[in-house]
């Protein structure tokens, strides 16, 4: 079993690279005709073979992935499940059985969007706009992800009293090289006291703060400023919250 996971970067390019697996190859081939007519700008890529798809999928990049439900080899939701062991790259589901089971085994599996095949050349046009929306939004994920990264300031996210995600100014800050370490365990427990503490600065739903906090290192006691921000991490109520090292500055 692979034990890394490829990450795959959608850059801001013309071109969309989309790799469609289906058993039926005229299947392909009259998709690839009508998506490359409407749109120029997409490149369809064809596989007949789940495995072969899979073996291509660890070797080279492509922006979107499209998948057959039914196919000999195994199912497109077995497929799902083993692409997503080493790579996030957009999936959709592209089948002509449709139903709310189906539906939901194969958002469960980690695929991205579900379309059933219709006849007619305007439904290629509805399954156009569902690539370009996933490659848009994979596009704006990867660029908020390099934004948050490359920020000087460290950047957590606090879901309880735990730190969930940190960047790696942070980590950089706390020096430490991973969340379980005994600083990161007592930063997310003072940040979420002082929340709890503080009064709103900005609304009244208890959705922005701004405090200072005080954390006891091994080389003496650090002064951070930390604003923090309510959303919502995997349906649980948490905090996105940005932090300032003021020692230096005081």
């Amino acid at each position: 079993m692979l034990s890394i996971r490829r990450k795959t970067e959608v850059s801001l390019k013309k071109q969309i690279k989309v790799l469609y697996l289906d058993d039926q190859e005229y299947q392909l081939e009259f998709t690839k005709i009508f998506l490359e007519k409407f749109d120029d700008s997409i490149k369809i890529e064809g596989s007949t073979s789940p495995s072969t798809a899979l073996q291509r999928l660890m070797i080279e990049d492509f922006d979107i992935v499209i998948t057959d439900y039914i196919m000999d080899e195994m199912s497109g939701i077995e497929f799902s499940g083993r692409l997503r062991k080493f790579s996030d790259v957009p999936l959709i589901l592209y089948t002509g059985y449709g139903s709310e089971e189906i539906a939901e085994s194969a958002f469960a599996s980690g695929i991205d969007d579900y379309i059933k095949k219709e006849s007619g050349p305007g439904h290629f046009r509805v399954l156009l706009n569902r690539i370009r929306g996933l490659a848009e939004k994979r596009l704006v994920e990867q660029l908020y992800k390099k934004m948050v990264e490359s920020s000087r300031d460290g950047i957590f996210i606090l879901s309880g009293d735990a730190v969930v995600y940190a960047n790696s100014s942070l980590l950089d800050m706390m020096e430490c090289d991973e969340l379980g370490c005994s600083i990161i365990r007592a930063l997310g427990e003072a940040t979420s006291r002082r929340i709890s503490e503080s009064k709103d600065t900005l609304y009244g739903d208890g959705g922005y703060h701004l405090f200072n906090l005080d954390l006891n290192e091994s080389g003496g006691t650090r002064n951070y400023e930390v604003s923090a921000s309510k959303f919502s991490y995997f349906d649980k109520p948490s905090y996105v919250c940005y932090l300032r090292d003021r020692s230096k500055e005081l």
